[in-house]
C-alpha cells in the first residue's frame, strides 16, 4: 500500500483526493494545510484521519512517505516540495511546477541528485485524444504542419479572484491570469506534439473586468524554429465558445474540441460549420473527461514509483511551459516580439 500526504485544502486539493482514492493501492494518511479549520474539516470530510496545520510538526511528526502530492498555491510549488520531501520516494506536483523558472531548474538539479520520482500534473496528455493527435501529426496524416489555434474561454467571475486572500489576482503568488492558470494545459498539450521548438513569440493582453493585477484576456502569435504558426486566444471574460485545438497541415486538419472530448479530421477543405456539425470526411475519437485524464496521470504515477523507484513525469516540460509563458508576458510588458530562449531540449 502506498501512502500519500496531500498538501493543500483547495478546489484542486479535493479533485486529487478524490483521484488517489480511485486508484487501488493507494492509502492518503494525511492532509497539510496553513488554516487548520480547512484542513481538518477536508480530512472529516473524506475520512482522513491526521492533518497538520504547519510544514514542521508535518516534517517531525510523518517521517516516511510514499508521495507527498503538493497542491497548494504555485508561488509556493518548489518551496514545498524541497523542504519536505528529503525523506519520501515521490512528489507530485500541482501545475504550474512553480512561477519562478530559477527555482524550477534548482528544483529540477535537486531531484536528479536524489532518489526521488517527480510528476508535474499535466493531465491533458493522457487522454486517448492525445495519443490519437500525436499519431495523426507525427505520422503525417495531415502533412506537415503550417499552423496550429488554441482557444480557450472559461468563465472566471469576481468571487474567483476575491476568494482564499485574493490570491488569484496577486502575481506574486498566482504567477498571472487566465495564461498561467489556465492556457498552460493546452500550450503543454500542443508542445507535447510538435516539441518545444519555440523561436518567438508576441503578445496582447484583452480587456479585463473582475481582476485588477492579472490578465483575463490574452492573445499570443507563436513561430516556431520550423517556420510554422501558432496562435493562441485565452479569456476568463466569458464561456462563449468551448475550448478547442486544430492543428493545420499541408494536408488537412485534425482538431479536438475540449467540451465533448471530439477528435476530428479532415482531409477536405473544411468550413467551420461542418468542423462544429462534426461532418468531415472522417471522424475518430474515444471519449474522455478531464477526471478520467487525471486519473491515468496519477494511476501512471503511481506505477513509476512502485516499478522504478525514480522516475520523471512532465518536468522538463513543465519548465519549459513557465519558460514560454514568462516570454508572452515579457513581449505584453515590452510590446514587441520576443525570442524563447533557454527551452530545455533533451
Amino acid at each position: 500500500m502506498l501512502s500519500v500526504a496531500v498538501a493543500g485544502t483547495g478546489g484542486f486539493a479535493e479533485n486529487h483526493i478524490k483521484t488517489w482514492m480511485k486508484i487501488d493501492g493507494v492509502k492518503i494518511v494525511a492532509i497539510l494545510g496553513s488554516d487548520e479549520e480547512r484542513s481538518r474539516l477536508l480530512a472529516k470530510k473524506f475520512g482522513i484521519k491526521t492533518f497538520y496545520p504547519d510544514l514542521s510538526r508535518f516534517k517531525a511528526e510523518v517521517k516516511e512517505l510514499d508521495i507527498l502530492d503538493v497542491v497548494n498555491v504555485p508561488s509556493s510549488h518548489v518551496h514545498i516540495a524541497l523542504r519536505l520531501m528529503e525523506n519520501y520516494k515521490a512528489v507530485f506536483i500541482e501545475k504550474p511546477l512553480d512561477i519562478d523558472v530559477k527555482k524550477a531548474l534548482e528544483f529540477l538539479d535537486v531531484v536528479r541528485n536524489r532518489n526521488i520520482s517527480v510528476g508535474v500534473v499535466s493531465q491533458l496528455k493522457f487522454s486517448n485524444a492525445y495519443h490519437r493527435i500525436k499519431e495523426s501529426v507525427n505520422g503525417n496524416e495531415i502533412g506537415n504542419i503550417i499552423n496550429f489555434t488554441i482557444n480557450l474561454s472559461n468563465l472566471r467571475g469576481r468571487d474567483y479572484y476575491c476568494c482564499n486572500g485574493g490570491w488569484r489576482d496577486d502575481r506574486s503568488i498566482s504567477g498571472g491570469g487566465v495564461l498561467m492558470s489556465q492556457a498552460i494545459h493546452k500550450i503543454n498539450f500542443v508542445m507535447g506534439i510538435l516539441g518545444y521548438h519555440v523561436d518567438t513569440v508576441f503578445s496582447f493582453e484583452g480587456p479585463s473586468r473582475y481582476a485588477k493585477n492579472v490578465e483575463e484576456a490574452i492573445s499570443v502569435v507563436f513561430k516556431m524554429m520550423d517556420g510554422s504558426t501558432g496562435f493562441l486566444h485565452a479569456t476568463s471574460l466569458c464561456s462563449a465558445v468551448s475550448d478547442y485545438i486544430i492543428f493545420e497541415g499541408a494536408n488537412g486538419i485534425v482538431a479536438i474540441d475540449f467540451k465533448e472530448w471530439d477528435v476530428v479530421k479532415s482531409d477536405n477543405k473544411f468550413s467551420l460549420s461542418k468542423l462544429l456539425k462534426k461532418i468531415c470526411k472522417i471522424r475518430y475519437y474515444k471519449k474522455d473527461t478531464e477526471e478520467v485524464a487525471l486519473y491515468n496521470q496519477m494511476n501512471d504515477f503511481v506505477d513509476i514509483v512502485r516499478n522504478k523507484g525514480k522516475g520523471e513525469q512532465n518536468i522538463v516540460e513543465a519548465i519549459n511551459d513557465i519558460i514560454i509563458i514568462k516570454a508572452i508576458y515579457e513581449s505584453i510588458s515590452r510590446g514587441h516580439p520576443i525570442k524563447v530562449k533557454d527551452i530545455i531540449h533533451e
